[in-house]
């Protein structure tokens, strides 16, 4: 992947949709800081035996 990040993609879109919506600044604040996150991390075995762990 070329440096692509579906937050910052989410946040930029938040940006639009906030300003397009009127929201003052302390709505807009809140929204964009999650009050929670989900992380994982998957290993996969390659068909050369490798193994990769993407997050």
């Amino acid at each position: 992947m070329s440096g692509y990040n579906p937050y910052e993609n989410m946040l930029n879109t938040l940006d639009v949709a906030a300003e397009k919506l009127g929201y003052s600044r302390s709505d807009y604040e809140v929204l964009r800081h999650p009050e929670r996150e989900l992380k994982v991390a998957v290993p996969l075995q390659l068909d050369n035996g490798e193994v990769r762990v993407y997050e």
